[in-house]
């Protein structure tokens, strides 16, 4: 039987790590039964879908995103083997710049067995990472705007916030039972992480132990959230600088917060973001047969961006004149 698994994200959830992950061993899996397809540049597929949305020019392909899944469907629908395409650009919800699902499932209908499978972040943590994300990519985004945006819309950047409409939307083109939703937190906190819950899906769960590691670790990992919103609002739009993030964090020690967690959030804005998703999460975990999201992360030990007292600007400023 053929097999086609699109893991689709959502942003945030580690997807650059298993795109890095299964690249590196594409050759042992491979040898499984499992193909994780070179298209494009870039370790993810998301040329994949270059048809429906804008995409940097890293991400283009030579062909278009058509040609590319055709291709696919003449080499692999026909034989035995699994074909993994991993790209979180499949999670997009803009309504005028995401992939026609009908379209997409119909271009697989060749394939013997469809699978989708998506980790979910709670969203308190999913919308820092998003903005993170946005401020280390060079784009100067204002804080307040973005916050409001997104607890009024319920997405952020084109991403869905609210979990329903990510069924919803997925529900045009798939059936329930071709749509697997996993917690983000509660897979990264099992054996293999969210490595071994990929294999698992991809029926290989006996062979994560044997994939090689990345060698620097995890990829695109997320910096600190406050020191970055401390950067972003020092540079007023100029171009990221690391030293800068780093001379932030190590202000928020001398003033006694070292090693304690930091949030973007103010107190308001996270018990909002709690007040607005809570219920939706709950309504989806029903709809899901109890799939699990993630739980807001606790707020004790954490630096909230209004603990930020003038005495921490003091401290910037005067590890700031010791740079010049």
């Amino acid at each position: 039987m053929s097999k086609v698994i699109l893991h689709i994200g959502t942003h945030k959830t580690g997807t650059t790590t298993i795109q890095d992950t299964f690249a590196l061993n594409r050759n042992l899996l491979s040898g499984k039964g499992l193909v994780f397809p070179e298209i494009g540049k870039t370790n993810g597929q998301h040329g994949l879908v270059m048809d429906w949305i804008k995409l940097p020019e890293a991400y283009h392909l030579d062909t278009t995103a058509q040609a590319a899944w055709t291709k696919l469907v003449r080499e692999h629908a026909r034989s035995d083997r699994t074909v993994l395409i991993s790209t979180e650009e499949l999670s997009r919800g803009n309504p005028n710049s995401r992939v026609d699902m009908r379209k997409l499932r119909d271009m697989l209908s060749e394939f013997d067995e469809v699978k989708v499978v998506c980790f979910l972040r709670n969203q308190i943590s999913f919308l820092q990472s998003i903005y993170l994300q946005v401020v280390k990519s060079g784009v100067n985004i204002h804080w307040g705007n973005f916050f409001e945006g997104a607890a009024s819309s319920k997405m952020a950047t084109g991403l869905f916030l609210d979990y329903n409409d990510l069924k919803d939307y997925l529900e045009t083109a798939f059936s329930p039972e071709e749509i697997f939703f996993f917690s983000y937190e509660r897979e990264a906190r099992e054996s293999h992480g969210i490595i071994g819950r990929m294999m698992t899906e991809c029926g290989l769960p006996q062979f994560a132990g044997a994939l090689k590691d990345l060698p620097a670790g995890n990829s695109n990992v997320s910096p600190d959230p406050l020191g970055t919103w401390v950067v972003a609002h020092v540079l007023g739009g100029k171009p990221f600088k690391s030293w800068l993030l780093e001379t932030a964090r190590v202000a928020l020690d001398d003033i006694g917060k070292d090693g304690m967690k930091t949030t973007i959030f103010t107190k308001d804005e996270y018990q909002r973001l709690k007040d607005v998703f809570g219920p939706l999460n709950r309504q989806f975990q029903d709809r899901n047969g109890g799939v699990e999201i993630g739980d807001f992360p606790k707020e004790d030990n954490v630096v909230f961006r209004d603990s930020l007292t003038p005495a921490y600007w003091v401290q910037l400023s005067r590890r700031l004149v010791d740079k010049i």
